[in-house]
């Protein structure tokens, strides 16, 4: 487990279900609000990316009920904003940053610009100008 909180809308999975089970959803279907169906057959998406134990725990836990599963299960935001600004002041790519941090395009420029607002400058002035 990391030593970062877990993401509030994934408590209730880690409670009922399991912390590999939350992490596994997370791999499976990262940032994107799955819907457990009242009736999970073999071939459903769900038992297909899960395979069928987990997500028959999810199913006694979660069905009929919507998910959000966030691109990854812990809250790492401080952590995430050090790394953004540490590679953007280094020349990394957006899109470099956007894969290695696991963050869209948008939250890096708004994790820039706040920056940028509030003081920061990086030695790279081609990221600012990117946004």
């Amino acid at each position: 487990m990391a030593d970062y909180p877990i993401k509030e809308c994934m408590i209730e999975v880690v409670e009922f279900c399991g912390i590999e089970l939350a992490e596994a959803l997370c791999r499976a279907f990262p940032g994107i609000t799955i819907y457990v169906p009242e009736k999970l057959h073999d071939r459903h998406e769900i038992v297909r990316l899960l395979g069928y134990d987990y997500a028959q725990v999810l199913h006694t836990h979660f069905a009929q009920h919507d998910l959000r599963v966030p691109v990854d299960l812990y809250e790492r935001a401080g952590h995430r904003k050090d790394m953004v600004l540490s590679m953007a002041g280094r020349g990394k790519r957006i899109a470099d940053i956007c894969r290695l941090a696991k963050i869209s395009e948008g939250r890096v420029a708004q994790i820039l610009r706040e920056a940028k607002e509030e003081g920061w400058d990086s030695s790279d002035k081609r990221q600012i100008k990117l946004l």
